[in-house]
């Protein structure tokens, strides 16, 4: 294989996408824990209602559908999205060899690189 055909490439199921499909997979469990046990009142002894003294809430029914609703769940759509890619992540970024300065991807992604032979 010479070197101009290389092509940079990332697995459909990489160390990297598994590590980053586990963070994203712990924060949607914590947010949505947390926001849980904030809204029903169960981390009343461990969170105080003074600390909302001088915010526009009375308790903490609301900020805990926010952790859990809106932290947890945008952390669950970046799960799925990491985790559902039908290629992979797409060929992006610079093969070996090209100098030209011009793209060379092609419909599709992980296409192999264009060969410059003559």
């Amino acid at each position: 294989m010479d070197r101009e055909s290389v092509t940079l490439t990332v697995p459909r199921w990489s160390k990297r996408r598994r590590t980053l499909v586990g963070i994203d997979m712990f924060v949607t469990a914590t947010a949505i824990a947390g926001g849980v046990l904030l809204a029903t009142g169960r981390e009343d002894e461990r969170f105080p209602r003074e600390i909302l003294a001088r915010t526009p809430f009375d308790n903490f029914t609301v900020p805990g559908w926010l952790l859990g609703a809106g932290v947890g769940g945008s952390a669950a759509i970046s799960t799925i999205a990491a985790s559902a890619s039908p290629h992979g992540t797409p060929c992006i970024g610079p093969r070996w060899g090209d100098h030209d300065g011009l793209d060379h991807r092609r419909s599709g992604p992980c296409s192999p690189a264009p060969s410059h032979r003559d």
